[in-house]
């Protein structure tokens, strides 16, 4: 007897590669919210850690980036909210996500 197939979901994780595994259609500034890459998980990143990671990010990609305040930069002309805390389902490592507003 044949069993039908199970379709198998993976979600696909907006976490941020390196620049040069990404695809020009999956870039962060293109999307609503993407990781930076943020070398030491274990350690809380703080407002310049996070500024340093989110400039070197936007410098390898091309982007202009700039930081109006604490909390929110502008990549390419979008405004973004900058999110520092726990990485969903990295067990428990820290790191830097941008959410467009």
């Amino acid at each position: 007897m044949d069993f039908p197939r199970r379709a198998v979901y993976t979600k696909n994780r907006s976490r941020a590669c390196p620049a040069d595994e990404r695809s020009e259609d999956n870039a962060g500034s293109s999307e609503k919210a993407f990781w930076v890459p943020y070398e030491d998980g274990s350690v809380y990143p703080t407002v310049s850690k996070a500024h340093q990671a989110i400039a070197k990010y936007c410098e390898a990609n091309g982007w202009s980036c700039s930081f109006p305040s604490d909390d929110e930069a502008v990549i390419d002309g979008k405004t973004y909210e900058i999110y520092r805390g726990y990485e969903t389902g990295s067990r428990g490592n820290y790191g830097v996500k941008c959410r467009e507003k």
